[in-house]
């Protein structure tokens, strides 16, 4: 294992808590709305915690990811869900199935090659099919967390939708999300360079005022932010769909 594949794992664990992460709680709230069809698959799938959100529902659901440590963590997660073990760009190859929805949740800034991908994606899905992605966003913040978790880029609003528009995808949403984590991630990143602490995300461990800043975040981001697209934030989600006749481009 590579240390870029050392750290992810060490994240993903640190994550383990899933029920009091706030962070994807609540981002995850917003991508299950746009999901449709029956047939979903989540590349990059990490450790399966948005799989595990939908595992209630009578979806058909699949994961993929390339890591082995996480594959092992998504399975046991979600027994008997087929995660397939392999990296993104090989995903023509293991995966059989068209799919209705795909989702990419903090995933295409760790492949390489962006437009490769993208174009596998549309040729898996069924048609009029779904592409969820959440991405980070804003070039001028990439920093040390970047480096460390194998990022290749961030960002800008314009770069994803000239990517999908030009390989056969229609814009349904794009918004940013996450503005309250933007001047601390700032400040840290770029005047101090150090790497933004996790820790917060977790309201059940910490000391007394940390518990109610938690609970003030985890207000703002379920009553607020996940209903208002302040146009600004640390992540972009984009919702497009699969064009088939060119024309509607």
């Amino acid at each position: 294992m590579n240390e870029t594949d050392k750290n992810l794992l060490a994240s993903y664990q640190a994550l383990a808590d899933f029920k009091h992460d706030f962070r994807d709680n609540h981002l995850f709230a917003i991508i299950r709305k746009y999901v449709r069809g029956r047939n979903i698959l989540d590349i990059g799938c990490g450790s399966g915690f948005f799989l595990s959100s939908l595992a209630a529902t009578d979806l058909s659901l699949f994961g993929l990811e390339k890591n082995p440590d996480l594959v092992a963590l998504a399975r046991k997660a979600n027994p008997g869900m087929p995660i397939f073990d392999s990296v993104a760009e090989n995903l023509h190859t293991v995966v059989d199935k068209k799919m209705d929805t795909i989702t990419m949740l903090d995933v295409l800034e760790h492949l390489q090659d962006d437009d490769l991908i993208i174009k596998q994606v549309y040729n898996q899905l069924l048609e009029a099919g779904r592409l969820i992605i959440v991405v980070p966003a804003y070039r001028f913040l990439y920093g040390k967390r970047d480096r460390t978790l194998g990022h290749y880029r961030r960002y800008l609003k314009k770069d994803l939708v000239n990517l999908l528009k030009k390989n056969g995808f229609k814009i349904h949403l794009i918004r940013h999300w996450n503005m309250l984590g933007f001047l601390p991630y700032l400040v840290l990143e770029k005047v101090f360079k150090q790497s933004f602490n996790l820790r917060l995300r977790f309201g059940q461990k910490q000391k007394f005022i940390q518990r109610r800043l938690w609970q003030l975040i985890n207000f703002w981001l379920s009553q607020v932010e996940n209903n208002l697209d302040f146009k600004f934030g640390l992540s972009l989600i984009c919702v497009a769909d699969k064009i088939n006749n060119q024309d509607d481009k």
